[in-house]
């Protein structure tokens, strides 16, 4: 059983994962939803709310209930998506990914209005799963002027390092099944995206409506579906955008972070022949990753103040003032091996430093990751973002040890030659 509302959310953050850095909101007068200030008052973790590790099925929240502002029917602004909430204690979930049906509860702690839902446990998807298992996911969120704000509760273990949070926006459906006027009656404060904002291939600064790229400027506004509509002398596009927040842990001392904000924007054309108006600072998806929607795509880290969005120079200095070159992240886009004991069971595929699948080697099918490359420690989210398996690598070689849980395995990775990450199809044994 899929949980849609993952699937959204991983969606957001895989966009955005590569540029994480320290950052700082920057706000003005508000005219509408502050997407930034409303993503941070809802993020909060599972040990916070102290609920981590306290319930093992939905039957356990004895103090669960259905929060009758919720029930009905909720849509995304284009309508792609939809959550019927009911009286019964189960959601409707409709999306691209298909129809599913799942319990949900709701509990209140600590001023936290959370949804508690219960998801099957996929055995393709989670290692040592069994057919019936299932899993709690916990979401906050916010009732206000007939849209529903989600976030994902943060789950905390002792070997996290990165948190990643991204605003899910329902709209209430009218009799007619329609939330037009829901997303009418909340429209972003595009003050709220006040700052100068930086990614590998530039930057661009936003003032109150107006966007400076380079010598350009252009005029910021929202279409009807709030999506965000960059134009100049009569020509515009109009991009798919989200903002994301996440908290980097010191890897030494778990309760000290920093944290960010991100910016990903998406456009798609009718054709390979349309060109967005931003395409100085973004990737062209279409042509590198093969992707079918996204033809353009853009990764943006807010800056804070004083920061300089000039390119760094990527050298270190270490203690006896001797400079260095940065480490490079261990894998890169391309089809790695991984084998044990001589032999291959597992080949990693990835489309960049971030992202990727697995395929067994054998040939029997594998599973959509993303991951967080930091040196020699590596933290994998296999089939979905509540998974977290650590690998650590031994320093100068490609030999890494996976923790699975009930389990740890030690692979020996190696480059395959020229393939295509996209293309790539397991050898025949």
């Amino acid at each position: 059983m899929k949980n849609f509302k993952k699937i959204l959310c991983m969606t957001l953050c895989v966009l955005m994962v590569a540029v994480f850095a320290g950052c700082g909101a920057k706000n003005s007068s508000s005219t509408g939803v502050n997407i930034v200030e409303k993503l941070n008052s809802l993020m909060v973790s599972d040990q916070t709310l102290g609920i981590s590790g306290k319930y093992t099925k939905l039957a356990d929240i004895k103090e669960g209930s259905v929060d009758k502002e919720l029930v009905g029917t909720w849509l995304t602004a284009d309508g792609a998506t939809s959550y019927t909430y009911g009286e019964d204690g189960i959601i409707k979930a409709k999306s691209e990914y298909g129809d599913n049906e799942l319990p949900f509860t709701c509990m209140t702690i600590d001023g936290y209005r959370i949804i508690c839902e219960e998801h099957e446990l996929s055995p393709e998807f989670y290692d040592g799963a069994k057919e019936g298992d299932t899993q709690l996911s916990y979401t906050a969120y916010s009732v206000e002027n007939d849209a529903l704000y989600q976030v994902i509760v943060e789950q905390v273990n002792e070997d996290y390092n990165q948190n990643i949070s991204a605003l899910v926006i329902m709209y209430h459906a009218d009799e007619s099944g329609s939330a037009s006027e829901a997303v009418k009656k909340n429209p972003i404060d595009l003050n709220a995206l006040n700052g100068t904002w930086k990614c590998d291939n530039g930057s661009f600064t936003v003032s109150n409506g107006t966007l400076t790229l380079g010598d350009d400027s252009f005029t910021l506004s929202l279409d009807e579906n709030n999506k965000l509509v960059v134009s100049k002398d009569g020509e515009s596009t109009t991009y798919g955008m989200a903002i994301s927040c996440m908290k980097e842990y010191d890897y030494e001392d778990r309760t000290k972070f920093t944290e960010s904000v991100a910016m990903g924007i998406s456009f798609t054309g009718s054709d390979e022949n349309d060109k967005p108006n931003l395409l100085p600072v973004l990737v062209d998806y279409k042509t590198e990753f093969d992707y079918d929607t996204w033809y353009y795509s853009g990764s943006f880290t807010l800056l804070k103040d004083g920061e300089s969005a000039q390119d760094e120079d990527f050298e270190e200095i270490e203690e006896n003032g001797e400079e260095t070159e940065e480490t490079a992240n261990l894998f890169q886009k391309g089809v790695w091996s991984a084998s044990i004991d001589g032999k291959i069971d597992t080949y990693f595929v990835f489309y960049d430093e971030f992202s990727g699948r697995t395929e067994r080697a054998d040939g029997t099918g594998g599973v959509g990751f993303t991951c967080e490359q930091n040196g020699w420690d590596i933290v994998f989210h296999f089939g979905s973002a509540d998974d977290v398996t650590n690998a650590t690598f031994s320093e100068g070689d490609n030999t890494g040890t996976f923790d699975y849980g009930d389990r740890t395995v030690t692979y020996t990775f190696e480059l395959v030659p020229d393939a295509d990450a996209h293309a790539f199809e397991v050898p025949a044994q």
